[in-house]
């Protein structure tokens, strides 16, 4: 086998992460860090997910946890009654799950 050829069947790591499909276990560990999480580490954590998908790194784990974060917060409202921040979430997932389509569909 030439070395053309090992390089057309061989795929990276990167590649590979963005085609599988995310497992449970995946999302179990998310979350779990997560709930750990103080509010304000929480809102830090945002930040940086926000700032992967501002710099255009978007891929399954980005996915994964913005929308885990988006549940955790989502959770935490919930839990506090707070209705207005409850319906501000709602807002947000539906214009997150659109803009992942979106980036998915130019990737």
């Amino acid at each position: 086998m030439n070395q053309q050829q090992f390089e057309n069947n061989v795929v990276s790591l990167a590649a590979w992460k963005n085609t599988r499909p995310v497992s449970n276990k995946e999302k179990e560990s998310v979350r779990a860090y997560l709930k750990l999480l103080s509010f304000h580490e929480l809102i830090n954590e945002t930040q940086e997910v926000i700032k992967e998908i501002s710099a255009g790194k978007i891929n399954q784990e980005v996915e994964l946890i913005s929308s885990e974060i988006i549940h955790e917060i989502d959770h935490r409202a919930s839990s506090e009654g707070n209705l207005a921040l409850k319906e501000a979430l709602k807002d947000i997932k539906k214009k997150f799950e659109a803009n992942i389509i979106r980036l998915n569909d130019l990737l």
